[in-house]
């Protein structure tokens, strides 16, 4: 499998509710060996987002 390494803090919003930040790393590769194109890191982000939307959770920002 190809694996990315992200970090991820949750923090709590005025409600309480916690929100997530996604920390990107500066440069995209699968596994330290390939670099990624424009289009694999925005469709990854894109199944990012998708997944914190099925588990209901809220992403404050990607960084």
């Amino acid at each position: 499998g190809r694996t990315i390494k992200l970090e991820i803090e949750d923090r709590p919003d005025v409600g309480g509710e916690l929100e997530w930040i996604i920390y990107t790393p500066e440069n995209w590769v699968w596994n330290n060996d390939k670099l990624l194109t424009t289009e694999e890191i925005s469709d990854v982000l894109k199944r990012i987002d998708l997944a914190f939307w099925t588990l209901d959770r809220k992403i404050k920002e990607i960084i």
